[in-house]
């Protein structure tokens, strides 16, 4: 099993948290979702990727296309959601995210957020 640790702060400038984690232990995935875009859009955009992450099904047999996939996915969709909802119009998130599997880290980001 995976030991994980996280913190949050949302800085200096802002007095909402706008940042998330998303954590399964069980199928060793995790991401940081840095949210923009305001203060509640940003947070919006945040839950919205964890809820799709949590829903996510990956593939062992094609870790690196099954992760773009999901992120590909997630930002298709929260795009259909800003173009719905005017007030999230020109939020939405940058990620990381790590999937152990295999005794093999696959990583992936989307923006200026990144895993190291």
């Amino acid at each position: 099993m995976h030991q994980v640790h996280s913190a949050l702060h949302h800085g200096h400038v802002r007095e909402a948290q706008e940042d998330g984690v998303f954590v399964d232990r069980a199928r060793g995935f995790f991401a940081a979702i840095d949210g923009m875009g305001g203060s509640y859009s940003g947070a919006d955009a945040v839950t919205f990727i964890q809820k799709h992450l949590e829903e996510t099904t990956l593939d062992a047999n094609a870790p690196l296309p099954s992760l773009r996939g999901c992120l590909e996915a997630a930002s298709a969709r929260w795009w259909q959601v800003a173009q719905e909802d005017r007030r999230q119009q020109g939020s939405g998130a940058t990620i990381a995210t790590v999937w152990v599997h295999g005794g093999i880290a696959w990583v992936s980001h989307v923006g200026d957020s990144r895993a190291y």
